[in-house]
């Protein structure tokens, strides 16, 4: 135990030494002037998209840029926001992400997010999902998503539209569709209330 006990302490140590928060099993990734920490998706349901979720730290003194992400594991990737319009959540695709000099950018539930969508597997709670992020600068940069259905330790929580947290929209199958002007799909189970027009 107490050998246990002070190895704990020297990673602890080192993690803040290396500039990275000393929080249980998190990964952190470094690019460049790029740090990525708190990377997460919630579990996969039968014929929804997932979402995916992070925080980019641009330490550097020039501007960065998040062009797209990929993955093996699914059809296609695309970048997202949530927004409301008229007292409704919409969704709408970017065509990148900015993080400004000295800036750190947070993609989280209801705003920000990495849409992926049909899943060759159903990643579980426990499970990682491998994307990879396409910067301006940085390049292509590996991330691995933790399965989880809460976020980690300090990450950004985000909004839960309508006070509800839900993943995916039941009785509808995305696959193959158009989903600007969508609501994250993630957080939600039904329609109502929520604008779902192509």
């Amino acid at each position: 135990m107490i050998r246990r006990a002070v190895l704990a302490a020297f990673l602890a140590t080192t993690a803040s030494a290396l500039g990275a928060p000393a929080i249980a099993g998190e990964t952190v990734v470094s690019a460049g002037a790029l740090t990525i920490r708190h990377a997460w998706t919630r579990p996969a349901i039968p014929n929804r998209p997932m979402a995916g979720y992070f925080e980019v730290t641009n330490a550097g003194e020039t501007a960065e840029r998040l062009l797209r992400a990929e993955s093996a594991g699914f059809s296609r990737l695309e970048l997202h926001t949530t927004e409301e319009q008229d007292g409704v959540m919409t969704m709408r695709e970017l065509d990148e992400i900015a993080i400004g000099a000295g800036e750190t950018v947070s993609l989280a539930p209801g705003g920000l997010h990495v849409m992926l969508f049909d899943p060759d597997t159903l990643p579980g709670e426990g499970d990682t999902v491998s994307i990879e992020l396409i910067f301006e600068t940085a390049g292509t940069v590996s991330l691995d998503l933790a399965v989880r259905r809460r976020p980690p330790e300090g990450a950004e929580a985000g909004e839960a539209h309508g006070g509800h947290e839900h993943s995916g929209h039941s009785g509808h199958d995305h696959s193959g569709q158009d989903h600007s002007g969508h609501a994250d799909h993630s957080e939600h189970n039904d329609h109502s209330g929520h604008a779902t027009t192509n």
